[in-house]
């Protein structure tokens, strides 16, 4: 889980689109943000699909 700072951060940053979705995914896969913190940030579920079939 991300830092109630980093947090703020990245939720600002995608706020005034400067983080995509995609790179959001991104910090989830990482394990720099947490799924639920994916889903508070983008009201998006965070999907994960598999590698082949985009």
């Amino acid at each position: 889980m991300v830092s109630s700072t980093m947090y703020r951060i990245i939720n600002n940053a995608y706020v005034s689109r400067r983080y995509t979705l995609d790179q959001l995914h991104l910090l989830v896969v990482a394990h720099m943000l947490t799924k639920e913190q994916f889903k508070q940030i983008t009201s998006v579920t965070f999907e994960v699909g598999e590698k082949g079939t985009d």
